[in-house]
């Protein structure tokens, strides 16, 4: 059956597109992207994150219309106590709130009442992007949308359209961050051991390749202040004192031809 899209979200949906060819770096396009969804699908919230399977986190936050306290309150506590997400992450399509859990019982939760409904959020729906299982089934970002109550519930056509606008998203996530991919990688093992975010493994892939905060930041599409805070956090995550010590300690795992096993 095919999908009859409303004439007044048909222009609104051409420039969602027009964003996803963006060549901008991905962080700045997930936030462009972002008020282009708000638009085409009269929602009031949107937020993006990049799962990471390592820990078993929701890194690099985009948030709009969002406190930056419950962005963090979200971060340190209720993704841990989230009921709803790591399903819809599962089902690998674009996914209704409603599809997981009815609208009552997601009301009684803890993480509505208290992570929610503190900004307003009531009815949402999602799209993560993930690789097929045969390519390692990585998370390669999320698309967030929610609505307050007096806005309405979004519908079957609602769930289509993002479902289209989700694809076009995995693909252009995909091509990112293959390009983007620091030419030394980080062994997996030092990544584990020490529990990583994705952005702190890209930060010492670079930090390896010798660049400076100015360097790692255009290649990562981040600002010089958000690199050296992914450095400080990798100077107190491996307990090493400096750029020297802990590039020193992420090489010893690597095997003498530099190479970096996939088995």
């Amino acid at each position: 059956m095919g999908l009859s899209i409303p004439a007044r979200q048909v222009a609104k949906l051409h420039a969602v597109v027009r964003t996803l060819n963006d060549p901008a770096p991905l962080a700045e396009m997930r936030e462009r992207l972002g008020y282009r969804l708000l638009d085409l699908f009269g929602a009031d919230y949107f937020a993006s994150f990049v799962y990471n399977d390592l820990a078993g986190t929701d890194d690099d936050a985009i948030a709009i219309n969002m406190s930056a306290d419950n962005i963090g309150a979200y971060q340190a506590y209720y993704q841990f106590h989230d009921p709803i997400t790591s399903r819809m992450r599962r089902a690998g399509k674009a996914v209704h709130v409603n599809e997981v859990m009815a609208q009552p019982a997601l009301e009684r939760t803890e993480f509505f009442n208290d992570f929610l409904a503190v900004d307003g959020l009531t009815h949402g729906m999602n799209f993560h992007a993930c690789l097929p299982r045969a390519q390692g089934g990585s998370h390669r970002g999320d698309l967030r949308i929610w609505r307050a109550r007096k806005s309405g519930n979004f519908d079957r056509v609602d769930v289509q359209m993002l479902q289209i606008v989700g694809e076009l998203f995995a693909e252009r996530a995909m091509r990112a961050q293959e390009r983007d991919k620091p030419a030394w990688l980080v062994d997996p093992r030092f990544v584990e051991q020490h529990r990583l975010t994705a952005r702190e493994a890209d930060v010492l892939s670079q930090l390896c390749r010798g660049k400076r905060d100015q360097d790692i930041a255009r290649a990562l599409g981040i600002s010089p202040e958000t690199v050296r805070s992914h450095l400080k956090a990798l100077y107190q995550k491996t307990g090493c004192k400096g750029r020297t010590a802990v590039v020193s300690a992420c090489m010893a795992l690597l095997p003498e031809n530099g190479d970096v096993g996939t088995s």
